[in-house]
């Protein structure tokens, strides 16, 4: 959900070019799938007021090609599956200059409550926004 560039994480020397650091895509990934519920109306201070939180469950990177300093980056993010209490995205990280895949990812996120951390179902109001 949009292009976010890579200059949000430390960039790091290698053989005289600068790359991604790796643990940046996470990052990135994290803050499109953010874009990507508040694009369903779902700001997290709105779902933290109602109890609820997501957490990463599991996560499952793929890197395919480096992103260098000063490269434009878009980063996608597609829910694959929903479960009673989680999601399952798939996400990449791609140059806008050539479309390149920089990195692939699949990723699982609970559904908890937020002030006993314990799971709890996907709420329906963002199991209908999710319907085509």
């Amino acid at each position: 959900f949009g292009s976010i560039p890579h200059g949000l994480g430390p960039p790091r020397a290698l053989a005289g070019r600068v790359l991604v650091y790796h643990a940046s895509y996470v990052r990135f990934m994290e803050r499109s799938r953010t874009e990507w519920l508040r694009a369903l109306h779902m700001e997290q201070h709105e779902t933290i007021a109602q109890g609820l939180s997501f957490v990463v469950h599991t996560l499952a990177l793929t890197f395919k090609r480096p992103a260098r300093l000063d490269d434009v980056l878009h980063v996608s993010c597609g829910v694959q599956r929903i479960r009673a209490a989680a999601l399952e995205f798939y996400q990449e990280v791609r140059n806008t200059a050539d479309d390149s895949l920089c990195c692939s990812a699949h990723v699982s996120v609970a559904c908890i409550h937020h002030a006993t951390m314990r799971p709890r179902r996907v709420p329906d109001s963002l199991k209908k926004a999710l319907q085509p």
